[in-house]
């Protein structure tokens, strides 16, 4: 499937979508409510560990405030996106209701990007997250860095994506139906600097389980500047696991036996 029909079936998916959640808006608006309190309350929590302390881990508060937007700007593009694909696949799976997708001429990882699209839905925490990062960006002048900014914050995205993906495949090996969920409680722990992880626990959230680079390390280089070392152990992590996220894919779709299998 070429990328215009790609493009055409994301705006078709996001079109109904949104027609959808115009038909219940009071459902909307409660769900809007929650997304901000939940924003509010996590700016709210940083702040008041702020009035005690200068800095955290070596992080002044503007450098955290970017964090909080970096970490609900990824998550709300994933939950807007893939995420809610990638957990109707346990049960693709379980049904064989996989059968049905798998004869069809598109590319099913992009399938589950524009299937469950729902951009609605994640507004308010998309708006919270850009307005954090634009608020640190005009209080003290950094438009220069925004670039460097954008692009890691594009690597961290993709391996965002692809965490969530092998999470998602190894329902072909195993059915775990709440795994994709898993994603969720692990990377809350992003909203708090990398840095205040140490030993073991910090090697883990760097390589193993690639918190640091989804959320931390864009932030480093808007405030520390752009190094070689960086760049290069990002851009090598950002392929590793989009390549592993590929392997997992193929290899589960080896191992599917259609129906319960």
């Amino acid at each position: 499937m070429n990328l215009k029909k790609e493009i055409a079936l994301f705006s078709i998916s996001n079109k109904l979508r949104i027609m959808d959640r115009m038909e219940d808006a009071v459902a909307f608006i409660f769900i809007s409510i929650g997304l901000l309190i939940r924003v509010a309350v996590t700016v709210i929590f940083f702040q008041a560990i702020y009035l005690q302390v200068n800095v955290i881990g070596g992080w002044n508060f503007d450098q955290v405030v970017v964090l909080m937007g970096t970490f609900f700007l990824i998550e709300g593009i994933g939950w807007a996106t893939y995420i809610r694909g990638l957990n109707r696949l346990p049960h693709l799976i379980e049904s064989g209701d996989l059968d049905s997708l798998i004869i069809k001429p598109i590319n099913l990882r992009t399938f589950f990007i524009y299937k469950n699209i729902d951009l609605v839905f994640n507004t308010v925490q998309l708006v919270a997250g850009i307005g954090m990062i634009l608020y640190v960006v005009f209080k003290n002048n950094m438009f220069l860095e925004l670039p460097y900014f954008l692009f890691f914050i594009l690597c961290g995205l993709i391996i965002h994506y692809s965490f969530t993906f092998i999470l998602a495949t190894i329902n072909f090996f195993y059915l775990i139906p709440q795994s994709t969920y898993l994603q969720s409680e692990v990377f809350e722990l992003g909203r708090f600097p990398i840095t205040i992880y140490k030993g073991l626990a910090k090697l883990a959230l760097s390589i193993i389980i690639p918190i640091a680079f989804i959320f931390s390390v864009p932030v480093e280089i808007m405030f520390g500047g752009l190094s070689l070392q960086i760049l290069l152990s990002t851009l090598g992590i950002t392929t590793l696991f989009y390549l592993i996220s590929k392997y997992f894919w193929r290899a589960g779709l080896r191992r599917y036996e259609s129906a319960n299998g």
